[in-house]
C-alpha cells in the first residue's frame, strides 16, 4: 500500500465514523423523524401480504349524509338516538361504542294536538335525554365517550397563572379590576394586556370550574349553595347573567366528569409517565349512569398531525381511562377492569384475560411527543390495513367495496317502521276501547287500564278480531260494514260503525308494517347480532372528527377505534423495537460502508452500498415489519449508507485532488507543464507520434567549463539559478522544455499544443534569453567569477512528435532532421563567431518581423548538402542603425563569398572591420576566403 493509498484510506475511515456517528446522533434528537414516519406509513401502505384478515365481528355503523337527509340536520332528538339503541338491542348487537358526547342538556319538547273548537291540547311530554338514558339503560352494554385536552409541560405562560390565580381567588373580578391586579404583579403591560384581552374568558372558565370541582370533591354542594360561596358580590336578585351561566354549565361539567370516573380504575405502581387531562368533556351524569363503560377519544398526533399511535390509557383525574376502542373491545368480550384476575396493567404490556378465551397481551411502549414536550407512556402504535380508502379497507383482499360499514339509515328505517306501527296502534286503541266496551265491559276497563305495548301489533290484531267475532255473535254483518256513514241516523250506530271501519284498514297495514319490519330486522340481525357496533360521524360535514393517519389522508375517528378493536379481537399487534437497536444496525452499516469504501474506493463500494440498503429496506419491510410485526427504525441505516458512501467518497476526492495537485506541482518541475496540461485535457496517457512542423531551439553557454572547475560541487546550485531564469522566459512563449544537458537546454516550439507562429516565439525566446543573461552575469561577477554567453541553434522543419520509449519509460520528445539540424547549428556558432543560428525555413517563417543577416551556407556534421544560415539581430521595430549596418554589409559579405569572388570578399570584409570592428564573424570569412584562395 503506497503512502497516498494509506492517506486515503485512513481519511476515508476517519471521515466514514464521524459521519457514522453524526447520523445516530441526528437520529437521537428527531432530525430523521420526518423521513422515518415516511417510512412508517409506507410499511403500513405496501406491506400488507401478512396481515390478517380483520375480523367479523364488528360493524361501523355511520352518521352519513344519507341518515342525516332521512333523519334531519345534526343534533338529532336524543329520543331518536335512544330509538337507534333500542332497535340494535332488538337486533342483537353484542356491544355498541357510540362517538358522539352528550354533554348538554337538550330541551323538553311536546306533542300537542289541535281540537274541534281551534284549541290545542298537548298529548305528551318528551323528555328526549330521559328517553336516551332509559334506551342505554335497557341496553346495558354501551360504551360512551370522554373527551380530555392534553396540554403541554410548563405551556402555561407566567400571565396566564397569575391571572388564574387572581380569578380563582376572586371569580368576580371584572377585566380592569384583573388588569389591576396584574400590573401590580410587575407583570409587563404587553403581557397583561395579552391576558385580559384574549385570554380573560377562557381563564375564568377554567377557574370556576376548578373551584366547583374542589368544592364538589367536599360534598354534593347545590348551584345555589355554589353561587353563595363563590359569587358572594352578585346580586341575589338576579337569576340570570353570564357568571350565573357559567356556574351553571361547569357545574353540570364537573358532575359528569365526576360520574364518569366510575369508569375509571386505581393506577398501578411502576407504570411510565401518562398523559394527564386538564380539561374533560363527558356526558352528562344520566347518561354515565346508564352506560355499561367509557373510553377517551382524543388522540395525540405526530408533528405532521398524523395519528399513527394512541395512549390506551390516560391519567384522568388520578385514575386510570381506557381508551375507547379497548373498551369497547373489554365491553364486547366480558373483560372487567376491575378484576385483576382478566386484567393485568404493566409498563409494557396489557394483558387481558376474557373469560373463557385465551389470554391477549397488548404491546405497549413510551414515547417522545415534540407536540407536548414530555415522555408518553402506555402507547399502542395502530396496526393499520386496507387502501386509502377506509370505506373499503374490510374488503379483503381486493378493497373496492365498502364493506364493514353501514348507514345508521339502516337502523333508523326499521325505527321509522316501528314508529308507523307504533302510531297505527296508538289510533287503533282509541277504537279498540270503544269497541270492548261495547260487547265486554269488564274486559275494556282492563284494556284502559294496561293495554299492550305500542309496538305490539300482533296482540292488537288479536283484539280486532276477537271484537268482530263478538259483533258478528251480536248480529253484525258484512252488510252492516258496507253501509256509508251518512246513511246511519242512530249516533250509538254510527259510533259503532265508524270504530269498526277505522280498525280493519289500520289492521291491515299494520300487517304489512309487520312484513316489513321483519324483513327489514332480518336484514339488521344479519349485519349486527353478535357484533360490536360503533357509531360515528362519516358525514362530508363533519370535518372536526376526521384526522390524517398512516393511510388516509382523512380518517373519520371512529375509523380508528375500530382498528385498535381489530387488532385486540385478532391479536394482531405491531410491536416497536428499542431505538437502540436502530442505532447498533445504523452503525454497523456505516462503519461496514466506511470499510468498504476506505479499502475498495467508491465506484466498487457504489453497489454493494446500493445492495446493502436495499436488503435491510425488504428485511425491515417483508420479513420483520409484515411478517414478524415489528417496528425497527429505518430512516437511521439507509441514510447512514447514502451519506457515508458519499460524504467517503467525497473525502476520497479531496484527499486525491489535493494530492495530485501535490503530484502536479511537482511533475511540473520536472516535466514541461504545458504537457502536464495536455495531458490532463485530453485525458489521455500515451501521446501517439504523429508528424508535425515545429521549431527546435538547442542553447548553451560558452565559458562554462571553466567556471565547472571553479566551483566543483557547487555548479549544479549555478546551474539551477541559470535555468530559473531561462525556463519561464522559453515557457512565456509557449516553448515546450525537452531536455536539460549540463548547461545545455532544449526545447520545441509548435507541440504538444499546436502553435502556428512556433518560429516567431521561438527567435522572440532566444532573443530574450539573451538578454536575461546579463542579470545572471552580474551574479556570477559579485561571486568573482567569469561571465558567461549564450550561444543557441535554431531549427524548424517537419518532424515526428509523441511518445517514445517503452510504456513504463516513454518519453515526450521530438524526432528528424529538424532536430539535429538544430543541434548542429547551435555548436556551429563557435566557428561563426555569432550568437544564434537558424535555418532558412526559420527565417521563412518570421515573415519579416526580426532583422536578420545571413551567416551563409553551412556544412554541418551529418548533413552532405549545405544549409543556409542566418542569426536574427533584433525585431524590426527596435533594430538600431548600428545592427541594420552590420546587417546590410553581412549580406554583402556572404554574397561576394557565394558568388567566389573571393578577393572582393576580402574587401567587404575589410570594409565591414573598418566600420563595426573586428569580429568573429569577418575572421571567421577571412579564413574561408584564403582557404579558397590558396
Amino acid at each position: 500500500m503506497t503512502r497516498i493509498e494509506r492517506r486515503l484510506f485512513h481519511n476515508s475511515a476517519i471521515f466514514g465514523v464521524l459521519l457514522t456517528v453524526l447520523v445516530i446522533v441526528l437520529d437521537a434528537a428527531g432530525a430523521l423523524a420526518g423521513l422515518d414516519r415516511w417510512f412508517y406509513d409506507w410499511r403500513a401502505r405496501h406491506c400488507q401480504h401478512f396481515t390478517p384478515v380483520p375480523t367479523d365481528r364488528l360493524v361501523h355503523l355511520d352518521i352519513d349524509d344519507a341518515a342525516l337527509e332521512a333523519i334531519g340536520a345534526w343534533p338529532w332528538p336524543r329520543s331518536v338516538e335512544g330509538e337507534l339503541v333500542d332497535q340494535l338491542n332488538i337486533a342483537g348487537a353484542k356491544a355498541i361504542a357510540i362517538d358522539v358526547i352528550f354533554s348538554e342538556p337538550t330541551a323538553v319538547t311536546y306533542e300537542v294536538a289541535a281540537q274541534p273548537n281551534g284549541s290545542k291540547l298537548v298529548t305528551r311530554e318528551i323528555d328526549h335525554d330521559r328517553a336516551l338514558a332509559e334506551s342505554l339503560g335497557r341496553y346495558g352494554r354501551a360504551v360512551l365517550p370522554i373527551s380530555c385536552s392534553f396540554a403541554a409541560v410548563d405551556q402555561v405562560s407566567p400571565g396566564s397563572k397569575a391571572l388564574r390565580e387572581e380569578l380563582s381567588r376572586d371569580l368576580e373580578l371584572t377585566p380592569e379590576e384583573a388588569k389591576s391586579r396584574l400590573a401590580a404583579r410587575k407583570l409587563s403591560e404587553a403581557e397583561v394586556a395579552d391576558q385580559i384581552d384574549n385570554h380573560f374568558l377562557e381563564v375564568r372558565r377554567e377557574a370556576m370550574y376548578q373551584r366547583v370541582w374542589d368544592e364538589l370533591a367536599k360534598s354534593d354542594v347545590p348551584v345555589a349553595l355554589l353561587r353563595q360561596h363563590m359569587l358572594p358580590k352578585t346580586d341575589k336578585t338576579i337569576s340570570d347573567s353570564p357568571l350565573l351561566r357559567l356556574l351553571g354549565i361547569e357545574h353540570r361539567k364537573a358532575l359528569a366528569v365526576r360520574s364518569a370516573l366510575r369508569f375509571a380504575h386505581a393506577i398501578p405502581m411502576g407504570l411510565p409517565p401518562l398523559l394527564t387531562s386538564n380539561n374533560e368533556l363527558a356526558p352528562m351524569g344520566m347518561f354515565t349512569d346508564a352506560a355499561a363503560s367509557s373510553g377517551f377519544v382524543d388522540y395525540l398526533p405526530d408533528d405532521d398531525g398524523a395519528v399513527r399511535r394512541v395512549p390506551l390509557f390516560v391519567n384522568y383525574r388520578n385514575r386510570l381511562l381506557p381508551q375507547m376502542g379497548l373498551a369497547l373491545a373489554c365491553s364486547y368480550m366480558g373483560v372487567d377492569f376491575n378484576d385483576p384476575g382478566q386484567v393485568r396493567i404493566e409498563a409494557d404490556r396489557l394483558t387481558l384475560l376474557p373469560p373463557g378465551g385465551q389470554e391477549i397481551v397488548i404491546p405497549l411502549r413510551s414515547f417522545y411527543s415534540d407536540n407536548l414536550g414530555q415522555h408518553v407512556g402506555m402507547s399502542f402504535d395502530i396496526p393499520w390495513f386496507g387502501s386509502r380508502d377506509w370505506r373499503t379497507m374490510y374488503d379483503v383482499p381486493n378493497h373496492k367495496e365498502q364493506k364493514g360499514h353501514l348507514s345508521i339509515n339502516k337502523v333508523w328505517r326499521a325505527c321509522h317502521t316501528r314508529r308507523s306501527m307504533i302510531a297505527n296502534n296508538a289510533m287503533m286503541d282509541d277504537a279498540l276501547k270503544f269497541l270492548i266496551n261495547q260487547v265486554d265491559p269488564d274486559k275494556g276497563q282492563a284494556f284502559v287500564a294496561k293495554p299492550p305495548a305500542l309496538d305490539d301489533s300482533q296482540a292488537r290484531d288479536k283484539l280486532v278480531d276477537w271484537c268482530m267475532g263478538e259483533l258478528t255473535k251480536l248480529g253484525w254483518s258484512d252488510a252492516d260494514s258496507a253501509r256509508k256513514p251518512e246513511d246511519i241516523t242512530d249516533p250509538a250506530e254510527r259510533k259503532l260503525f265508524l270504530a269498526v271501519a277505522a280498525l280493519k284498514p289500520l289492521q291491515q297495514q299494520n300487517r304489512l308494517l309487520r312484513v316489513e319490519l321483519g324483513a327489514e330486522m332480518a336484514e339488521l340481525k344479519t349485519d349486527v347480532e353478535g357484533r360490536a357496533a360503533i357509531i360515528g360521524w362519516t358525514a362530508t360535514g363533519a370535518a372536526a372528527d376526521f384526522v390524517p393517519t398512516s393511510l388516509h389522508a382523512k380518517c373519520p375517528g371512529g375509523v380508528i377505534h375500530g382498528v385498535i378493536f381489530n387488532a385486540i379481537l385478532q391479536r394482531d399487534f405491531w410491536h416497536a423495537e428499542p431505538t437502540w437497536m436502530t442505532w447498533m444496525i445504523t452503525l454497523v452499516f456505516g462503519l461496514a460502508i466506511t470499510a468498504i469504501v476506505a479499502w475498495r474506493g467508491p465506484l466498487p463500494a457504489l453497489p454493494i452500498a446500493l445492495i446493502v440498503a436495499g436488503l435491510y429496506v425488504v428485511l425491515n419491510a417483508v420479513v420483520l415489519f409484515d411478517y414478524g410485526n415489528r417496528i425497527l427504525g429505518m430512516a437511521g441505516p439507509v441514510v447512514v449508507v447514502g451519506v457515508v458512501w458519499a460524504g467517503c467518497t467525497l473525502a476520497r476526492f479531496l484527499v486525491e485532488s489535493t494530492e495530485r495537485e501535490k503530484i502536479t506541482k511537482r511533475f511540473r518541475s520536472y516535466v514541461d507543464p504545458a504537457l502536464v496540461n495536455h495531458l490532463l485535457e485530453t485525458k489521455t496517457d500515451h501521446l501517439s507520434g504523429e508528424l508535425r512542423e515545429v521549431t527546435v531551439v538547442f542553447t548553451d553557454l560558452a565559458g562554462f567549463t571553466t567556471i565547472t572547475e571553479m566551483l566543483g560541487a557547487k555548479t549544479a546550485a549555478m546551474i539551477g539559478q541559470y535555468v530559473a531564469l531561462m525556463v519561464p522566459v522559453i515557457r512565456k512563449h509557449h516553448g515546450y522544455v525537452k531536455d536539460f544537458a549540463g548547461d545545455g537546454i532544449m526545447c520545441f516550439f509548435g507541440a504538444p499544443e499546436d502553435n502556428p507562429n512556433h518560429a516567431i516565439d521561438a527567435v522572440t525566446a532566444v532573443m530574450e534569453m539573451e538578454q536575461t543573461l546579463p542579470e545572471f552575469n552580474r551574479k556570477l561577477i559579485e561571486q568573482g567569477l567569469p561571465t558567461l554567453s549564450m550561444r543557441a541553434g535554431i531549427s524548424t522543419g517537419q518532424v515526428v512528435v509523441g511518445d517514445a520509449g517503452p510504456p513504463d519509460a516513454s518519453n515526450y520528445t521530438v524526432l528528424g532532421d529538424a532536430v539535429n539540424l538544430g543541434s548542429r547549428l547551435e555548436s556551429a556558432n563557435k566557428a561563426t563567431g555569432t550568437n544564434a543560428l537558424m535555418s532558412a525555413r526559420t527565417m521563412e517563417l518570421l515573415a519579416g518581423k526580426f532583422l536578420v543577416r545571413p551567416v551563409g551556407r553551412l556544412q554541418v556534421k551529418g548533413k552532405t548538402q549545405y544549409v543556409m544560415t542566418y542569426e536574427p539581430l533584433a525585431p524590426v521595430e527596435s533594430a538600431t542603425d548600428a545592427q541594420k549596418e552590420l546587417a546590410a554589409q553581412s549580406a554583402r559579405v556572404v554574397d561576394a563569398f557565394a558568388s567566389g569572388y573571393f578577393a572582393g570578399c576580402l574587401k567587404m570584409i575589410e570594409k565591414l572591420e573598418q566600420t563595426l570592428g573586428p569580429s568573429e564573424f569577418t575572421a571567421f570569412y577571412n579564413r574561408c576566403c584564403q582557404f579558397k584562395m590558396n
